[in-house]
């Protein structure tokens, strides 16, 4: 595809004196910017299968050769290849995109788990009469203090509701001592607990913060990471980047991986998708002996025992890249 350069010497971006195609001093190509349209187009669409055949380059070897696309780029052999950062944003960002899409949650599920009615406490009281009588106060104890917690989970407005019928019930019963007795009970905790579940409910949990920021947690996830990884591996003598090299493509390839696996999960029954995950399990463990063996060329059972400690230290600055941003989260909601 044939390129139109200027005639002029001087650089268009840093106003040095140009030798050839390139700037010597920052680096831009001294193309003619008023070139026709379809000279345009084709250009574009050129850098467009640039990045793809870059990006077929680099998924290759990530997938077919375990370690060994970490190897060629700390090595210097870079140019066929993507950037490890730009790799992991390109697909964290494709994972996270389609991951509530193939998984979706429906909004209302918390309000479908919150009871709407609670049952009257003499009904339980009726039922009872089985049980030897040493039991029954204990038991009913037990489930006034059920429907209590129950009470608190709803809004005010229906827990007024449900104040106002268990009134218009006892109001036709001739002996309602107990019911009335549950009644102030229930007054006593309108409105407060509600509120108390309000704040709490601001507070993300880490739950939450995998589905709204997942991305977030990986990024600071992999220095953390990488840093045991250095720890891990002290006696190669790898630069701290070189491990972070490791996880970046480590952790592409966990996403990709996921994607399928999630693919399937979303159009595969249940039942199926079973022995999907033990045979997704078994590839990851494939995986990270084979990287680990290649970018730190240790004995097999050297990389098995790494390979222990490492899932223990992932666990770990997992939970510590959780909850740096789940407090940021929730600094920012207060």
């Amino acid at each position: 595809m044939s390129k139109h350069y200027r005639k002029q010497s001087n650089c268009l971006n840093c106003g040095a004196t140009v030798k050839g195609k390139f700037c010597g001093n920052c680096g831009q190509e001294n193309l003619d910017l008023h070139e026709p349209f379809w000279h345009f187009l084709s250009h574009s669409i050129g850098h467009y299968f640039h990045f793809d055949s870059k990006f077929f380059n680099t998924i290759i070897p990530l997938f077919t050769k375990p370690g060994q696309l970490t190897i060629d780029y700390i090595n210097g052999k870079r140019t066929q290849y993507l950037q490890p950062v730009s790799l992991f944003i390109f697909i964290s960002i494709v994972y996270f995109l389609f991951r509530p899409i193939l998984n979706p949650q429906k909004e209302s599920s918390k309000k479908n788990n919150v009871p709407e009615q609670i049952s009257i406490p003499s009904e339980y009281e009726n039922n009872l009469n089985f049980l030897p009588k040493q039991l029954q106060p204990e038991v009913k104890n037990a489930v006034r203090k059920e429907q209590i917690s129950l009470f608190k989970s709803l809004k005010e407005e229906r827990q007024q509701v449900i104040i106002d019928s268990f009134k218009n019930i006892a109001s036709k019963q001739k002996d309602a001592v107990s019911l009335n007795n549950f009644i102030t009970e229930l007054e006593k905790t309108k409105g407060e607990p509600y509120e108390k579940e309000i704040e709490s409910s601001v507070k993300s949990s880490s739950k939450d913060i995998i589905e709204k920021y997942g991305s977030k947690v990986f990024f600071i996830l992999t220095p953390i990471f990488a840093f045991f990884l250095m720890k891990s591996f002290r006696k190669n003598k790898r630069y701290f980047i070189e491990h972070v090299i490791y996880t970046l493509h480590f952790h592409s390839f966990a996403f990709l991986v996921l994607l399928v696996y999630n693919i399937l999960h979303f159009i595969i029954p249940n039942f199926i998708i079973y022995y999907i995950a033990i045979i997704v399990f078994g590839v990851f463990v494939w995986y990270i002996y084979k990287s680990l063996k290649v970018v730190y060329k240790r004995s097999g059972s050297v990389t098995v025992f790494k390979m222990i400690t490492l899932g223990i230290l992932y666990s770990i600055a997992y939970g510590l890249s959780t909850s740096i941003v789940q407090t940021i989260v929730n600094s920012v909601a207060h």
